[in-house]
């Protein structure tokens, strides 16, 4: 069985993340596997499921279909003052129709032109979904009777019509084609030519709906354009009336005049008046960088009579220094110097107070003119003010007129539409062909019905399965307990009927075990097999005391020890084996001995090791029983006596096999670990449970006992006959002749097992 969610917790505590399968698709192969091992379950349930869907086509009701085809072309509003098309748009008009044949109106009228259908001609539909939808609709029905209690007072007719006409529109289909106008009507009925005739009449009731619609516009139209004209009429012959009294107290044209020169004055002064601000904008800048120090330099730089002075300062200052350096300050050309560079400076500091003081006017000058600007930019502007307010009230009338007109034409041209569309009317919807009997049903669809329940029996069997095995709690793959708890795979020992030769267990009651020895029987070699995986599972030297547990009672260890010891016997090694199970002993049944002397009187002391011992019970094989009960068996089994016991075996006996009671929640088998060689835990697939094994393991394995593995007892055969399930293949197909040679022993050396290692590869 693969691991479970619900195991997973328990998996990944018991052992480390390494141990883990690195096969990413081993879990759907798993599942994979499962299924086809379980497939004439799942078959069942696709067989019966496509059996209860011919049964649902055996008893359906046989549906026609009949369809009209309806063309549709969008018109624009009778009255259009241009904002039609923002309004609603052709397809929102053609979805409106499509809404219009599934609305209760249309289908009253059909009603009205063909009567109520009659029960005679509906066939009686006795499907189980039927039954199931008419179960549903009966209570529903009686549910909204009790809870709404008005309807009692409704008029029962009134009721009646009602469900009529919503049956009616429950048995058509309205679509729009796509990227087309073309409408169609499908009609679904059990009687072929009531589809045909509801079809039509659906298309013809719909055209003479619309046709009325069309007639009730125009007339409304007409009346409603009629008044707007004569309402216009009025205003415009009140407008041009204030216009004339307004226009005989001032002269139009001349004022237009005015306003137009006024206007591009203020223009001219409003450019003239920007422009005196930069230039103001830029002297004050110049007069503002005088009145720093280092600002100055930079000015003075730009003045070319400031300039050359600097520049011949520069050379006098540069002779200055020479001759300085070679005399003293009486000499007569460095007092000439002197004199010239006094004078150089105080030419420059001259010039340089005149061109602030220029610049210093000239800003004055600036800011004159502009303010001069202002003022006649301002006159101006109170100029086109005046000259606006004395043509507004000539405007106003001038506007309303020409509104007033431009409405009255619009008006005059709708009237001549509505006049020429009431003479040449044409209706924008049309039949493209009247609707035919059809002459097969739609319903029951054979092979869709058929298909859906295979498939869903497919679906139901297979989840079954797999809910099943997720459920399952109990160990069926011999992988998932190798790969998640990290327990050697020793072997399996299948599961035989009664008939068969060589009976390990059968159905209900043990018999023919163990199994004989030098048996060539499929059953006999698979005990070979795990006897020669236990030889060869410690490194170094087989184990010599080995003690046999499970998890649970009736699992099989007994059966496991018994066939075991009797095959250590087969290769001529002395071997005992010691049925340690105080408290339900079972070794004696096995091989039919006495029950007492046994273990327990040997440890108590009440015999001898020699006189409870029954040797020879088969070549090489002698045994130890139980002995008689005792109330406190852990305390023998963990006492001196039994290590002593075991101490002095070793030296007798080859290989020792102790069958103990089971592991779980029993501290007889844990006692024995810590006094034996190893382990081995026997699992019935289908019975030991995943938890149990998991907590058993990690008991055991906290105690540092050393488990040898895992043998799987009763493992049933698959389908194939050939498999002991769940891709652990162990075939007993071969047969002993003249080619199969034997050793000394009698062990089968050639052919070897038709099972491998215990994986499929």
């Amino acid at each position: 069985m693969v691991p479970t969610a619900a195991m997973q917790p328990i998996l990944l505590e018991a052992v480390p993340r390494e141990a883990e399968s690195g096969d990413d698709f081993a879990e759907v192969r798993r599942y994979i596997e499962l299924l086809w091992h379980r497939r004439w379950f799942v078959l069942f349930f696709v067989v019966l499921f496509l059996m209860l869907g011919a049964f649902q086509i055996k008893r359906s009701a046989l549906v026609y279909e009949s369809v009209v085809q309806i063309k549709y072309d969008p018109k624009s509003a009778v009255v259009d003052f241009g904002e039609s098309q923002s309004m609603m748009f052709p397809r929102d008009e053609i979805n409106t129709a499509v809404e219009m044949l599934k609305s209760p109106a249309i289908a009253t009228e059909v009603l009205r032109v063909l009567g109520p259908m009659k029960t005679t001609e509906q066939v009686k539909d006795e499907s189980p979904l039927a039954r199931i939808r008419e179960f549903v609709s009966f209570v529903s029905e009686k549910v909204n009777n009790v809870l709404v209690s008005e309807q009692k007072s409704v008029d029962g007719e009134v009721v009646r019509q009602q469900r009529r006409i919503n049956s009616l529109i429950n048995s058509i289909d309205v679509r729009l084609r796509p990227e087309t106008r073309i409408i169609e009507v499908k009609v679904r009925s059990s009687n072929k030519e009531r589809a045909a005739q509801i079809a039509n009449a659906y298309a013809n009731e719909f055209i003479a709906y619309m046709e009325r619609g069309q007639r009730q516009s125009s007339t409304y139209a007409r009346g409603y354009v009629k008044d707007q004209i004569d309402k216009t009429k009025s205003e415009l012959a009140k407008a041009e009336k204030e216009l004339y009294q307004v226009s005989g107290k001032a002269d139009l044209s001349v004022t237009d005049a005015e306003r137009q020169i006024a206007i591009e004055t203020l223009t001219t002064l409003t450019k003239q008046v920007e422009t005196q601000r930069y230039e103001v904008d830029l002297l004050e800048a110049e007069a503002a960088a005088y009145r720093s120090p280092d600002s100055r330099m930079m000015l003075d730089m730009d003045n070319r009579l400031i300039q050359g002075l600097l520049e011949r300062k520069s050379e006098l200052l540069a002779e200055y220094a020479k001759l300085s350096a070679e005399n003293d300050d009486t000499f007569l050309p460095l007092v000439r110097l002197k004199k010239e560079l006094d004078g150089i400076e105080e030419q420059i500091r001259k010039a340089t107070a005149d061109y602030q003081e220029l610049n210093e006017d000239k800003l004055e000058v600036a800011r004159l003119k502009l303010a001069a600007l202002e003022n006649r930019l301002e006159a101006q502007r109170e100029r086109v003010d005046a000259l606006e307010k004395q043509l507004i009230s000539l405007r106003i009338p001038q506007r309303e007129i020409e509104a007033t007109r431009q409405v009255l034409n619009s008006l005059l041209d709708q009237y001549k539409k509505i006049e020429v569309t009431d003479d040449a009317r044409k209706s924008n919807v049309s039949v493209l062909g009247p609707a035919s009997i059809p002459t097969k049903p739609i319903s029951p669809n054979v092979s869709r019905i058929l298909v859906i329940a295979g498939i869903l029996g497919l679906l139901f069997g297979a989840g079954l399965v797999l809910s099943i095995s997720i459920l399952d709690r109990s160990v069926r793959d011999p992988r998932a307990v190798e790969n998640s708890l990290s327990l050697p795979f020793l072997g399996v020992l299948p599961y035989l009927h009664a008939g068969e030769k060589g009976l390990i267990r059968g159905r209900g009651k043990r018999v023919h075990a163990p199994l004989a020895q030098n048996s060539k029987t499929p059953a006999a070699e698979a005990v070979r097999y795990v006897r020669t995986s236990i030889q060869y599972s410690s490194a170094g030297r087989s184990p010599q005391v080995i003690v046999i547990t499970s998890c649970f009672p009736q699992e099989g260890k007994s059966t496991v020890s018994s066939n075991l010891a009797s095959f250590f016997g087969e290769r001529s090694e002395r071997t005992l084996l010691i049925d340690a199970d105080l408290k339900r002993p079972v070794v004696h049944r096995e091989f039919q001995l006495a029950k007492v002397p046994g273990l327990s009187d040997v440890l108590t002391g009440q015999t001898t090791i020699d006189e409870a011992i029954v040797s020879s019970v088969r070549d090489n094989l002698d045994v130890l029983p139980a002995g008689r009960a005792t109330p406190s068996s852990v305390s023998l089994l963990d006492s001196k006596a039994m290590t002593d016991l075991i101490t002095q075996l070793r030296g007798r006996y080859s290989t020792i096999l102790l069958d103990t009671c089971p592991a779980h929640g029993m501290a007889d088998a844990l006692v024995l670990s810590q006094k034996a060689d190893g382990v081995i835990l026997v699992v019935r697939p289908g019975k030991t449970q995943m938890e149990a094994l998991v907590h058993t393991t990690k008991k055991l394995r906290s105690m540092e006992a050393k488990i040898l593995g895992v043998v799987y007892n009763t493992m049933k055969r698959s389908n194939s006959g050939n498999d002991y399930g769940y891709g652990y293949g162990y075939g007993y197909g071969y047969s002993y002749g003249k080619d199969a040679s034997k050793d000394e022993s009698g062990e089968i050396t050639k052919p070897a097992l038709a099972g491998s290692t215990g994986r499929d590869k």
